[in-house]
Parts: C-alpha cells; structure tokens; sequence
C-alpha cells in the first residue's frame, strides 16, 4: 500500500478538556470511551471522554458516584446529553454533597467506534469494514 503524503492533510490534536460539572451545567456530545482510573486519594472512578458535536473538540470528567451508575461501556459510541442538576442536600460524604445528574442518550450509535453489528442512527449498520485495522 503506497500513500501520498502530499495528498494529506494534517491538523493538530490536542489533549480533551478536563472539565468538572456545575449546577445547570448541559453537556452533550459521542461518548468515545471510558477507562478506570486512581485518584489521588487512592480511590478508583471512571474518566469519560466525549467528543463535541463539532466533531473536533473532546473533553473528558470524571466519573461522580451517580454519573458511574448511568453510564457504561455499550453507550460508546452514542450522542450522550449530561445535565448536572445540582446537588442532593439529604447525601453527603466526607463533608461534600452529592451531585446529582439527569443522562439522555440515543438508541442505536452515530460514530462507529468498535460497535460492529450495532444499528446506527440513519438506519445503516456498522460491519468489519467501518473498522480500521
């Protein structure tokens, strides 16, 4: 396999935002994946990346105890919307409340991203081929 490197063109990509929710606070785009990972403190939580919907911007947070119970490892790959209600006054935890999050998401994947056999948004499905090796 030949490629023409003059024919490609280049952009530069930069690391996702890290963001942290505030009350009233709308974020949507793809979930693009999901990986464990230890805090500081010693603890183990999720890091979610998500990617805009201007198809170039991702951002990533951190997984709360509700935002880890909501989402999981089969909503890759679908339009996500996170919205960051505020906080629950009656549950607290080492003198901080919970934040409590409302989490819509598509039926069926708009971005392939290893969901072979899943049915996408326009109807089409993903196969072997929407996969790149």
């Amino acid at each position: 396999m030949s490629i023409d490197r003059s024919k490609i063109s280049m952009r530069k990509v930069k690391l996702p935002e890290q963001i942290k929710f505030v009350s009233g606070e709308v974020r949507e785009g793809v979930l693009e994946g999901i990986e464990k990972v230890r805090l500081e403190s010693g603890g183990i939580t999720s890091r979610y990346v998500m990617r805009s919907l201007n198809g170039r911007d991702r951002f990533q947070f951190l997984g709360t105890y509700m935002l880890n119970q909501m989402l999981s490892p089969d909503m890759v790959g679908h339009y996500v919307e996170i919205t960051c209600v505020g906080e629950d006054a009656n549950v607290e935890r080492n003198g901080r409340k919970m934040m409590v999050f409302e989490v819509a998401c598509s039926e069926h994947p708009v971005m392939p991203v290893g969901n072979v056999g899943q049915k996408l948004e326009d109807g089409t499905y993903i196969t072997d081929a929407d996969v790149p090796f």
